[in-house]
Parts: structure tokens; C-alpha cells; sequence
């Protein structure tokens, strides 16, 4: 039998989801946003992807949102927006009686609250930027690596002093490998990274992707030095 998983969120962290989970034939995935172009990159990954605004009860109803097992809530909160949509879409699925809810979570502040109204588990890039709690890899630049499920981990990469700056736009396009930067610690800072943001030298750089490919992940920034 297929487990179907919900994705609500169809941005670069959603689409990398989506892309990695649609390689398994025992899992089917239903993808929601509101806007048209994510819609439209999702679709070409896989079927089942609606235009729907997750706020809407009978919205997730009508793309049949409550016959799924689990859902992942990818929706960042860089903007205030973005968490009044991840608190208003969690209450949401629990009244549609869903029992696991993933949450993308950028700020731990919002752990408990999200917790009291359904959220099961998180996915929180902040948190993994001070929890370096996992195995050390074989590659001199990679730092720690961090399990999140099955095959998919969160890697952590410094940059070398003469890596050349990328801005993470051309990156996705240059590297033609699957995965997504959800953190950028510099200078003492943690940066929720844009698509106009740059990668600079000595960056630590969060990376979520498939554990299979770290040697192309490792080998493309080794590469591009200057």
C-alpha cells in the first residue's frame, strides 16, 4: 500500500521535497500552494498538484488533503505572513483529523505554540545551526552531518577561503544537483537564505538533500575556487 504525504508549500525547500520523495514508487505525494508559478514547477515533478490556499478548510477538503498520512508544512516564515499561514494551516489539518504534521520551523520561539495546536514534528534550520549532534563525514570541508528522515539529511559545508561567490540562483542551476540551502551562518549570524542571497568564502552553508549525493554536492563546491 502507498503512504500518501501532503506537501503544503511549493517554494525551493517544498520543490526539493516533492523532487526527492517522487523517486519512491511506494509514496504519493499531494502538493498545494497558492501561487501558479510553484504550482507549475511542481507539476512537472508530480500528478497530484492543486492551486489552494491552506487557510481554507473546505480548500484542503476539496483536494482531498484528509486522506493523506502525514503532512510537511514547507512554508517559510521569513515574513510575518508567512507564520500567521503556518499557524492558521496547522490548525486546519487537525481539524481535517490529520495525526502527523511535519512544520518547517525557522524561529524556536514558535515551537510551543505550533506544538499546542498540532504540530507533531519540525524541521527547524535554526535549531540544526546550534545542535551539531551527528556524525562526522569523511570529506575535509563537510562539518557534521544531521538525519532528518529516511535518506534525507542536513548537511553542513564550509566554504573555502577562496570559494568564488555564487549567488544561490545560478547555484541550482550550475551544480544539476538536487538540493536545498536552508541555512547561511556568517560572521556570527544565521541567515534565512533568498534566491538573490550570495554564498561567500568561509561560509557555513546548511544543506538539505539526499545522503547518495554528497560526492557531487562535496566535488561542485570544492570546484568552483578561484
Amino acid at each position: 500500500m502507498k503512504k500518501n504525504i501532503g506537501i503544503i508549500g511549493c517554494s525551493r525547500f517544498g520543490i526539493s521535497l516533492i523532487q526527492s520523495l517522487s523517486k519512491f514508487n511506494d509514496i504519493e505525494v499531494l502538493a498545494i500552494d497558492n501561487n501558479i508559478e510553484a504550482i507549475t514547477k511542481a507539476s512537472s515533478l508530480v500528478e497530484n498538484v492543486f492551486i489552494c490556499d491552506s487557510t481554507k478548510e473546505e480548500a484542503l477538503r476539496e483536494v482531498g488533503m484528509q486522506n493523506v498520512d502525514e503532512v510537511i508544512i514547507a512554508i517559510g516564515q521569513e515574513k510575518p505572513d508567512g507564520l500567521v499561514t503556518t499557524i492558521i494551516t496547522t490548525i486546519m489539518l487537525k481539524r481535517l483529523g490529520i495525526d502527523k504534521i511535519t512544520v518547517r520551523l525557522d524561529d524556536e520561539s514558535y515551537m510551543s505554540i505550533l506544538k499546542t495546536i498540532g504540530a507533531t514534528s519540525f524541521i527547524n534550520p535554526l535549531s540544526v545551526a546550534c545542535e551539531k549532534v551527528a556524525n562526522t563525514l569523511a570529506y575535509e570541508n563537510i562539518v557534521d552531518y544531521f538525519d532528518v528522515a529516511g535518506q534525507y539529511t542536513i548537511y553542513e559545508i564550509v566554504l573555502q577561503p577562496n570559494f568564488k561567490p555564487l549567488q544561490l540562483n545560478q547555484l541550482y542551476e550550475e551544480s544539476k544537483v538536487n538540493m536545498n540551502i536552508i541555512l547561511i551562518h556568517r560572521n556570527k549570524k544565521s541567515i534565512t537564505p533568498k534566491g538573490n542571497d550570495e554564498l561567500l568564502p568561509n561560509d557555513q552553508v546548511y544543506i538539505f538533500g539526499e545522503k547518495s549525493k554528497i560526492n557531487k554536492i562535496v566535488n561542485f563546491f570544492n570546484n568552483r575556487i578561484e
